[in-house]
């Protein structure tokens, strides 16, 4: 007999078996499923949590769906690219879904989805392009010869233009946080897209342990050019956010960052290098991101409703985005 329990409604000893069960199921699941995560969601956006886990007849947990309601929609993973069920058993999955129905139909809302997981359970689409490095096959020696001459000359160049990488720890990472906040501000003024507040960077460092998040910095003289958080357990890791300068695009800190984040993984056992998924109308980026030996595929949404992400780089959106875009760029920098 499999019972559902919502997940803020967990007493101490379930709360303690569904962080066993994650770590036991680490291997085939990312950050944005742990618990961790989900006290970053709840403390920072303050969505109505409607997360679940499946237990079964000894009292262990078998399943765990993270979601928020988000507007009208019941969402796994607001604001990332990730979600859906840890399990996936059609038993499981079909109680996960049948209870989420339960939910929508009490407010009303307009459905659910759960972004890259697919099951027969429930309609899908693709469209999403996510570009994944498979990790298990390269040590650091040979990814440094697969890797094109071009991107290894643009490393050289920001080691002889003074360029240093670094892995940030303990009594600094607070100052790293909101020097690494400066710059996505700006970095995202100069794209032309809302800003995330800095408590969500707080809150990261806050309810993540420092074993699944890291903060990677690249300087020259003192003055930070690039940083990225990444977010990660002990097999995959994921490029959660980054940021870079004018002055850090020109110098290539973006490669040296990157080359030193994916060598860090892989000396620390990690199989998995996740950069996230994109618009396919984003070409330049996803080509970026393969030329550091990445694997692209299509991401599959699971749905329920009349619900879809929405894709702000289609055409019709871009009238929208040149107002929003020039709004932006005027504010005030922080």
């Amino acid at each position: 007999m499999i019972r559902i329990k919502r997940y803020v409604d967990l007493n101490h000893e379930e709360d303690i078996c569904l962080n066993e069960y994650i770590i036991k199921v680490e291997a085939r699941i990312l950050p944005y499923h742990t618990t961790g995560f989900s006290r970053v969601i709840d403390e920072v956006f303050r969505y109505e949590n409607h997360s679940l886990v499946a237990i079964d007849e000894h009292n262990e947990v078998i399943g765990y769906l993270p979601q928020w309601k988000k507007g009208d929609i019941i969402e796994s993973t607001p604001w990332r690219d990730k979600g859906g069920s840890t399990c996936h058993s059609n038993d499981v999955v079909t109680l996960f879904i049948e209870e989420t129905k339960k939910i929508i139909r009490r407010y009303p809302a307009r459905g659910f989805l759960w972004k890259d997981f697919e099951t027969p359970l429930l309609d899908s689409y693709q469209h999403f392009v996510n570009v994944d490095i498979d990790l298990a096959k390269y040590d650091p020696e040979m990814y440094w010869n697969r890797i094109s001459f071009k991107v290894r000359g643009k490393i050289k160049n920001a080691e002889k233009n003074g360029l240093v990488f670094k892995v940030e720890r303990g009594v600094d990472i607070q100052n790293a946080v909101y020097s690494f906040y400066r710059l996505f501000v700006l970095n995202r003024r100069r794209l032309g897209v809302p800003v995330y507040p800095v408590v969500l960077f707080e809150s990261y460092f806050k309810n993540i342990p420092p074993d699944q998040i890291k903060m990677f910095t690249v300087y020259r003289d003192n003055v930070l050019l690039a940083a990225l958080v990444l977010l990660h357990n002990r097999y995959s890791a994921v490029d959660a956010y980054s940021a870079s300068s004018d002055i850090g695009l020109k110098l290539k800190a973006n490669d040296m960052m990157i080359y030193n984040v994916v060598r860090y993984c892989m000396e620390n056992n990690i199989r998995h290098f996740d950069f996230g998924a994109d618009s396919p109308h984003q070409k330049s980026l996803i080509k970026y991101k393969l030329k550091w030996l990445g694997e692209q595929r299509i991401v599959t949404t699971s749905f329920f409703g009349n619900v879809k992400e929405v894709d702000h780089n289609e055409a019709k959106y871009d009238l929208i985005k040149k107002r929003h875009h020039s709004i932006v760029r005027t504010l005030p920098d922080v």
